[in-house]
This record gives C-alpha cells, sequence and structure tokens, in this order.
C-alpha cells in the first residue's frame, strides 16, 4: 500500500477486507464508469502485477494457462456452480485477453509501461 498512496491518497483510509491473510482496499471505479454503471465496459487486458523492491521492470505475456493458473490461485471469484459450459466460455475469454505479468520496483516505470498496452 505505501507505493500506491502517493498516487492514491486516499487508499490508506479506504475498508479493508480481509482475505485469507491479507488485507485488500478497493478503488473506486473511475468517473465515467460511475455514471453509467450498469454498462460493461470490455476488458483490454489482464495484468497481473508483482511489486519488488528495486525489482528491475518486466512486462511479460501470459500463455492462456499461465493466465488461468494465475486467476485460481489469486482466488479470483468464479461464477457458481461451475459446469462445462461456463468453463468453456471462461477458457474462450482468456484466448482471446491479452494477459501480462508485470514485476516492477519503480510504479512510474510500471505505470509507462502499462500506458505501451492500450492506444
Amino acid at each position: 500500500m505505501p507505493v500506491l498512496a502517493e498516487l492514491y491518497p486516499e487508499l490508506p483510509h479506504l475498508p479493508a477486507w480481509r482475505s485469507g491473510d491479507r488485507q485488500l482496499r478497493f478503488l473506486s471505479p473511475p468517473e465515467f464508469a460511475r455514471r453509467r454503471p450498469e454498462r460493461a465496459y470490455p476488458v483490454a487486458a489482464l495484468v497481473f502485477p508483482r511489486y519488488q523492491p528495486q525489482a528491475e521492470l518486466e512486462l511479460q505475456p501470459l500463455d492462456p494457462v499461465a493466465v488461468l493458473t494465475r486467476l485460481i490461485e489469486s482466488n479470483t471469484w468464479l461464477d457458481r456452480p461451475l459446469n462445462p459450459a461456463k468453463i468453456g466460455e471462461l477458457c474462450a475469454w482468456i484466448d482471446t485477453t491479452p494477459a501480462y505479468a508485470l514485476r516492477y520496483g519503480n510504479l512510474a516505470a510500471a505505470l509507462e509501461a502499462l500506458a505501451t498496452l492500450w492506444p
């Protein structure tokens, strides 16, 4: 959280949610999404960030198996009950959505790298 607090000063004051042994805080959606909450917004890419002090910036594409593994490992909420059709939809979505592992030690550099993913 100290790394992100520079960009999001409200972050330390947001409610914390427990997930296992971690506490999570969620930023509010951008203003455009608050104006139209009923609208679905497409996912341009999945990014799995990992902050490591002093780490060199590394942005690596992930294959669909690695994406599914990371989603499961991150306790992603999956629509229950799972059935073959839902699993097929999830796998098709993963297969068509670009995904990256991002390792960084400098937040400004990470933001610059992320900016290269979208026009």
